[in-house]
Parts: C-alpha cells; structure tokens; sequence
C-alpha cells in the first residue's frame, strides 16, 4: 500500500511540472469596439523575442490579418507592425492594439494572428515558438 501511494504521489505531484517545461507563454487577441488587441505575456523565467516580418513573408513571422469581404470577394489585409523585433522580458506583456475602424463597411469574416517568437526551454536552450489564434465575427 505504500509502494502505491508513493507512486501515485510521484505521478500527480510531480505531473505539472512535468507539463510546463518552462514555457509559459500566453497569446491573446480580442476586439473591443473598433479595436483588436493582441498581447503576448511571458510567464517564463527568462526574456523572449517577439519578431516581426510583415506582409512580405507572413509565414515566417508574427502579424495580424483581417479577413472581410467586398464586392461580394474575400479580401485580407495585414495590420501595421511598427518594429521587426521586440523584447519582452520575464512577466511582462506586450499589448499592440490594431485600429479596424476602416472595415466597418465591409463584412469582416475573421482576425486572424500569429505570435512568431524565440523562447528559452528549461534547460536554457534557445526554441522557436510559434501561437495561433483567431477571431470570428
């Protein structure tokens, strides 16, 4: 019986640290009013690094994409990025907030975005992250 508890100590006690691997990196988006917010928080312990490539290579990078349609075609657009690279240090946030007044007139399908960044792992070892998320309208 103790052999059991000790085992099933080890398995849940120690299961979310197993789980973290120190990348505790959160990715968000949301629209309030005419607006979309997108924040990137860094609950790890060491800095991270945010890049930016535009609309030139949007697979290798961060962006936010609006998707709408008009003249009854679907259209996308990125929304401006005003640096390549950003530093956001151990618990602190990034907020860029994304001014979408001009496509009130049109039929907004979705915001799409990618958070494109450089984390530490728990062994200190430098690994590409990359998070996705999506607003539908």
């Amino acid at each position: 019986m103790e052999k059991l508890k000790l085992i099933c100590f080890c398995v849940f006690g120690f299961f979310p640290v197993l789980c973290l691997k120190g990348q505790d990196v959160n990715f968000n988006i949301k629209k309030e009013g005419d607006v979309i917010i997108y924040e990137v928080e860094n609950d790890t312990p060491y800095y991270l690094m945010l890049f930016y490539t535009g609309d030139i290579n949007p697979s290798g990078g961060s962006y936010c994409l609006v998707n709408y349609e008009c003249d009854n075609k679907r259209r996308s657009d990125f929304l401006d990025v005003d640096k390549c690279a950003i530093r956001i240090e151990s618990g602190a946030k990034y907020i860029r907030k994304f001014d979408i007044s001009e496509y009130v007139n049109y039929k907004i399908i979705d915001v799409s975005a990618v958070a494109a960044m450089a984390v530490k792992d728990r062994n200190g070892k430098t690994i590409p992250l990359k998070l996705r998320r999506n607003i539908s309208f």
